[in-house]
């Protein structure tokens, strides 16, 4: 049986995508789920974490150092 025969609507993805779609709903879960993000943050905060988060993650964050500053 796999997660779409599962699933009570249909997938966002296809079965060979999903794996990874799932990865990132776990980590928004552990992450928002436990600070609240959708009462602290806006929508523009919110695209502004977003857009560190995979800056990081893809290793194309261009301001380290500054940030370095912020989180100390």
């Amino acid at each position: 049986m796999t997660a779409r025969s599962l699933a009570a609507g249909p997938m966002p993805f296809s079965d060979d995508k999903m794996p990874f779609y799932a990865l990132g709903v776990n980590i928004a879960r552990q992450v928002g789920g436990q600070t609240g993000f959708k009462s602290l943050l806006n929508s523009e905060e919110l695209e502004l974490v977003l857009s560190g988060f995979t800056e990081s993650i893809r290793g194309t964050a261009t301001q380290e150092d500054m940030v370095g500053m912020y989180c100390k």
